[in-house]
């Protein structure tokens, strides 16, 4: 079952697709662990000393049959902010492992 949503025509759709296709390889970790394709946005943010990260990863992976899932992992207190990055990565990797679509 492929979700379609009205808020976007599909041009809209395909620019978002181009720019969570094409990030940074140094910011591909996150929801992509696990996974060969994916559509990803990372967020990273520590207000103040000792800098406890807010560390959040939102994406989509593809399927087969052109579907798949979204997935959104938010965190907070993460120190250092690689806690964070290896909590979210765990969960995608389990997200992953049990076919949750």
């Amino acid at each position: 079952m492929k979700f379609r949503s009205s808020y976007l025509n599909d041009n809209s759709r395909n620019y978002i697709k181009s720019l969570m296709s094409s990030v940074n390889p140094s910011q591909t970790w996150g929801i992509s662990a696990g996974s060969n394709q994916y559509y990803i946005k990372n967020g990273w943010l520590a207000l103040s000393s000792p800098w406890p990260w807010y560390v959040d990863s939102i994406g989509f992976i593809p399927g087969a049959n052109n579907d798949g899932y979204t997935i959104a992992v938010y965190t907070d207190n993460n120190i250092p902010m690689s806690v964070g990055v290896n909590m979210i990565e765990s969960l995608a990797r389990a997200t992953k492992s049990i076919g949750v679509e």
